[in-house]
């Protein structure tokens, strides 16, 4: 029977504990690292492990590459006539254009979802992240949650687009229905930042509207 081990690396040798058991494949937890696997780092990122949003930071590089060819070849696997190949070389840091952020109740932060739970993992900064998104995120935290706690307004996604030659896009959903009419305004001196406005999700209601000043 398979047994599936996030956070775990090719060749590691470890003790670990049952969490799930169905009748073709297991799912573990690691309770001990006995012999770390060719390959296996220390993650350069203080979050990771909790944060849910990635899985093999604690591998160098080219395994990381060498997994990610072979979870395609094994999707793609008797799908299609040619499977898609990555790039010969791939960065480790910087490449996530597009990232949606859960905000934390009363927009007291942002983050991703903590592994396997429904909490939310509290995080500043990201070495995935595009370089204009790790630019705003002190913007985002210290100046666009306030602005909309100010106005009445509760966040449950935020979205941020980075483009190579473009500025950074930024779209709220946001999770409260509001009686009358709100304005979310865009700070003066925003665009010289690198950022504008995209766009308010409708699930706050047609009373809410974006004023770019």
């Amino acid at each position: 029977k398979a047994v599936f081990i996030p956070l775990g690396a090719p060749g590691d040798e470890v003790l670990c504990r049952v969490v799930q058991e169905k009748s073709s494949y297991a799912r573990a937890e690691i309770e001990e690292l006995l012999i770390p696997g060719e390959g296996r780092r220390e993650p350069p990122c203080s979050y990771y492990g909790k944060c849910g949003g990635c899985q093999l930071m604690h591998l160098e590089l080219p395994k990381q590459q060498e997994c990610k060819r072979s979870v395609i070849q094994e999707i793609w696997r008797n799908r299609q006539p040619v499977i898609p190949q990555l790039p010969a070389e791939l960065p480790e840091f910087g490449y996530r254009s597009r990232v949606t952020f859960q905000v934390l109740p009363d927009n007291a932060g942002l983050g991703f979802m903590h592994r396997n739970t429904n909490t939310i993992v509290n995080i500043s900064d990201c070495l995935l992240f595009h370089p204009l998104i790790r630019q705003i995120m002190p913007w985002l935290r210290e100046e666009l949650l306030p602005q909309l706690s100010r106005a009445g307004l509760a966040a449950r996604k935020i979205t941020v687009v980075a483009g190579d030659r473009g500025p950074a896009a930024v779209a709220l959903e946001l999770c409260r229905r509001l009686v009358g009419r709100a304005s979310v305004l865009w700070p003066a001196g925003a665009r010289d930042r690198g950022l504008r406005f995209s766009d308010v999700a409708s699930a706050a209601g047609p009373g809410v509207s974006a004023t770019a000043t």
